[in-house]
């Protein structure tokens, strides 16, 4: 588990107080630091993390605390949440790309680029060419985030498949 996280070291047994003086110590370092607990006395580290994982089998503070909560209490699904996040943030990086793309390419024909070359007649079909600009933006970045899951299932299977 630690290899596919990337992680160097990993602490064990500190005492609440010291918790997040270290995670702190990381961060000043320019660490991201994703911390995960189940107890009390994990709150605070939970909260000072940039992740906190809280483990859904743990105190009602822990979960409060956690900006993710595992619903089971295998710790696999914190690699599943790396890649799912990692996933979608590709995803939304693409659906920019379309809509800009869309966006610029078509607002100047809708605006009347092309009245020049096609005559004032083309102003009633002007609304047309926009509603269609827009409907193609749209449909573009729900298609493609409908393949999120796609991609992300993919990802897990071969991580399963690495066992």
């Amino acid at each position: 588990m630690v290899l596919r996280l990337g992680l160097k070291i990993s602490m064990q047994k500190v005492m609440p107080s010291r918790k997040a003086e270290i995670i702190k110590e990381y961060q000043m370092k320019g660490d991201y630091v994703i911390f995960t607990g189940d107890g009390i006395n994990d709150s605070i580290a939970l909260e000072t993390a940039d992740v906190g994982i809280a483990m859904a089998s743990g105190t009602d503070i822990a979960r409060e605390s956690g900006d993710i909560i595992l619903l089971n209490n295998d710790l696999m699904h914190v690699v599943y949440a790396k890649i799912i996040g990692n996933r979608t943030i590709g995803k939304v990086k693409q659906n920019i790309g379309w809509a800009f793309g869309y966006n610029t390419a078509l607002i100047p024909i809708a605006a009347g680029v092309l009245v020049p070359f096609a005559g004032l007649s083309i102003y009633s079909f002007l609304p047309i060419l926009s509603a269609l600009a827009m409907g193609m933006s749209s449909s573009s970045v729900v298609m493609n985030s409908l393949l999120l899951r796609g991609k992300i299932n993919g990802s897990l299977g071969k991580l399963n498949a690495k066992g």
